[in-house]
Protein backbone atom coordinates (compact mmCIF):
# COMPACT_ATOMS: atom_id res chain seq x y z
CA UNK A 1 0.00 0.00 0.00
CA UNK A 2 1.61 3.64 -0.97
CA UNK A 3 0.65 6.45 1.00
CA UNK A 4 -0.40 10.10 0.17
CA UNK A 5 1.11 12.39 2.77
CA UNK A 6 1.98 15.47 0.69
CA UNK A 7 2.29 16.34 -3.07
CA UNK A 8 4.30 13.68 -4.46
CA UNK A 9 4.52 10.95 -7.17
CA UNK A 10 3.73 7.51 -6.85
CA UNK A 11 3.90 4.49 -9.51
CA UNK A 12 2.14 1.96 -10.59
CA UNK A 13 1.81 0.16 -14.08
CA UNK A 14 -1.53 0.06 -16.32
CA UNK A 15 -2.72 -3.62 -15.47
CA UNK A 16 -2.22 -3.32 -11.70
CA UNK A 17 -4.79 -2.58 -9.25
CA UNK A 18 -3.76 -1.06 -6.23
CA UNK A 19 -4.75 0.58 -2.77
CA UNK A 20 -3.49 3.51 -2.43
CA UNK A 21 -4.06 6.27 1.13
CA UNK A 22 -4.41 9.77 2.24
CA UNK A 23 -3.09 10.13 5.46
CA UNK A 24 -4.84 13.55 6.91
CA UNK A 25 -2.94 12.92 10.10
CA UNK A 26 -0.06 15.29 10.36
CA UNK A 27 -2.74 18.12 9.29
CA UNK A 28 -5.41 17.72 12.05
CA UNK A 29 -6.10 18.98 14.79
CA UNK A 30 -6.19 17.10 17.99
CA UNK A 31 -9.84 15.08 18.19
CA UNK A 32 -10.04 16.11 14.57
CA UNK A 33 -11.42 13.41 12.47
CA UNK A 34 -12.74 12.58 8.87
CA UNK A 35 -16.80 12.12 8.88
CA UNK A 36 -16.89 12.27 4.92
CA UNK A 37 -14.78 11.92 1.73
CA UNK A 38 -16.24 15.19 -0.24
CA UNK A 39 -14.88 14.65 -3.61
CA UNK A 40 -12.03 12.07 -5.15
CA UNK A 41 -11.02 12.32 -8.11
CA UNK A 42 -8.32 12.34 -10.92
CA UNK A 43 -7.05 14.43 -14.09
CA UNK A 44 -7.79 13.27 -17.25
CA UNK A 45 -6.77 13.23 -20.64
CA UNK A 46 -8.26 13.05 -24.09
CA UNK A 47 -6.16 10.02 -25.46
CA UNK A 48 -5.23 8.19 -21.89
CA UNK A 49 -7.42 5.67 -20.74
CA UNK A 50 -8.99 7.19 -17.28
CA UNK A 51 -7.69 6.05 -13.59
CA UNK A 52 -10.68 4.03 -11.72
CA UNK A 53 -10.88 4.77 -8.34
CA UNK A 54 -13.15 2.64 -6.50
CA UNK A 55 -13.56 0.61 -2.84
CA UNK A 56 -13.48 4.12 -0.45
CA UNK A 57 -12.98 3.45 3.06
CA UNK A 58 -11.99 6.06 5.90
CA UNK A 59 -9.76 4.46 8.97
CA UNK A 60 -9.33 7.12 11.15
CA UNK A 61 -7.81 10.43 9.98
CA UNK A 62 -6.98 7.54 6.55
CA UNK A 63 -8.38 7.59 3.17
CA UNK A 64 -8.37 4.21 1.67
CA UNK A 65 -8.89 3.76 -1.86
CA UNK A 66 -8.22 1.31 -4.80
CA UNK A 67 -6.44 2.31 -7.83
CA UNK A 68 -6.88 0.92 -11.51
CA UNK A 69 -6.17 1.35 -15.22
CA UNK A 70 -4.69 4.63 -16.95
CA UNK A 71 -2.40 4.83 -19.80
CA UNK A 72 1.62 4.24 -19.87
CA UNK A 73 4.06 7.41 -19.47
CA UNK A 74 1.15 9.31 -18.08
CA UNK A 75 1.13 11.50 -14.83
CA UNK A 76 -2.43 11.59 -12.87
CA UNK A 77 -3.41 14.18 -10.53
CA UNK A 78 -5.48 12.23 -7.61
CA UNK A 79 -6.65 14.04 -5.34
CA UNK A 80 -9.31 14.04 -2.13
CA UNK A 81 -11.25 16.28 -0.17
CA UNK A 82 -13.13 15.69 3.37
CA UNK A 83 -14.81 17.03 6.17
CA UNK A 84 -14.51 17.43 9.39
CA UNK A 85 -16.35 16.57 12.64
CA UNK A 86 -14.85 20.15 13.13
CA UNK A 87 -16.31 21.41 10.22
CA UNK A 88 -12.98 21.66 8.01
CA UNK A 89 -12.32 20.73 4.50
CA UNK A 90 -9.08 19.03 3.85
CA UNK A 91 -7.73 18.27 0.77
CA UNK A 92 -4.59 16.35 -0.33
CA UNK A 93 -3.38 16.33 -3.75
CA UNK A 94 -0.63 13.12 -4.91
CA UNK A 95 0.41 12.70 -8.47
CA UNK A 96 0.22 8.94 -9.95
CA UNK A 97 2.56 7.62 -12.63
CA UNK A 98 1.61 5.04 -14.41
CA UNK A 99 4.66 3.54 -15.49
CA UNK A 100 4.46 -0.43 -17.82
CA UNK A 101 8.06 -0.96 -16.75
CA UNK A 102 9.76 -0.53 -19.93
Amino acid sequence: MQTVMAQQTLTKQPAESLVFQFNFGPAMTPGEVIIVIEDLDSSMFPDAADLVIDDQTIEGNVVKVRISDGSHGYTYRVRCIVKTNADNIRELDGRLLVNDGS
